[in-house]
């Protein structure tokens, strides 16, 4: 490498420990009990997380007595993850926020953990939520195809529940003003009469 270059990727380097230092010393890293183990730098790696892998960690986890929590009616997610070595969270919400398949010996140092959702190979535990998604491996699961059935239920209760809600809704809006002003021209003040 150049000078130049040695000198960007020092300095890249030394903000990033300046940065992960604020961040350690900070309220919410000292309120996570935030462990200093890994520098940015040395951070270790995530990689996409086979179906297999994930049903391996499900399999483990139900016969530790636990229960999933959700059924997706759709195929197995990308956003699941195996992470390489001891590693922290910063709080990814939304879009940004992963599940993450954490084997034996593999420590959460801490941070917040936000959004994500941790899969603990040692003691098969979670950190929140625990899918189960329309793969066809899921089926062959204990006890999943009676959780699956609730879960549909569930969802169709919740859907009709929605559509009446929205129904009584739109009515109350054509008996007033502003609704019939809103609604006009939109498709909305002659539809479902």
């Amino acid at each position: 490498m150049n000078d130049s270059a040695d000198w960007i990727t020092n300095a890249v380097r030394d903000e990033a420990e300046r940065g992960y230092r604020a961040y350690r010393d900070s309220e919410d890293g000292a309120t996570a009990e935030f462990v200093a183990a890994v520098p940015p730098h040395q951070s270790p790696e995530f990689h996409l997380a086979p179906l297999g892998l994930y049903l391996e960690w499900l399999r483990g986890y139900l016969a530790a007595d636990g229960a999933p929590t959700h059924y997706y009616d759709y195929g197995y997610s990308s956003r699941f993850h195996v992470v390489t070595g001891d590693f922290t969270t910063g709080g990814e919400c939304g879009a940004f926020a992963r599940a993450v398949l954490v084997p034996s010996g593999v420590r959460h140092l801490g941070g917040a953990v936000g959004h994500n959702d941790l899969f603990f190979f040692d003691g098969f535990q979670a950190s929140c939520w625990v899918p189960i998604y329309s793969d066809a491996e899921f089926l062959s699961l204990p006890n999943i195809v009676g959780f699956i059935e609730e879960q549909k239920a569930a969802h169709t209760t919740f859907w009709a529940e929605q559509e009446r809600a929205s129904a009584a809704s739109l009515e109350a809006m054509r008996g007033s003003d502003l609704g019939r002003h809103v609604l006009k021209g939109s498709g909305y003040d002659q539809r479902d009469r």
